[in-house]
């Protein structure tokens, strides 16, 4: 796991503490999709997700300077002034927001 990733992870983990929910471990076969998906999207510049079911998938983008882990990971959770914890249910302004905190998630790979 690069500095880059372990960044993801605490990052995640950090987000995860604060709703209750059990921490994520490291998956190096999720990392290895995610590196060969990162490639894909970058040569096609597009955003557009795979559209599995089997994971979920958190996309960021930008042109310039490199945006560390906790940053990208701290623009997801950003979404959480879009959920609502009255009635909660899939919206797709917080997506990656849930996606972050979703309790049964258990495993993380990342990477750009």
């Amino acid at each position: 796991m690069n500095e880059f990733q372990r960044h993801c992870l605490k990052a995640h983990n950090k987000y995860r503490r604060q709703h209750g929910v059990l921490p994520l471990t490291w998956s190096p076969a999720l990392a290895a999709g995610a590196e060969k998906r990162a490639e894909n999207l970058a040569t096609a510049e597009t955003q557009e997700h795979c559209g599995r079911r089997d994971f979920g998938e958190n996309l960021f983008s930008t042109k310039g300077e490199p945006v560390d882990g906790e940053k990208i990971v701290d623009v997801w959770y950003g979404e959480v002034r879009d959920y609502s914890f009255e009635s909660p249910a899939f919206d797709a302004r917080c997506g990656r927001f849930t996606q972050m905190i979703w309790a049964g998630t258990r495993e993380l790979g990342v990477a750009r």
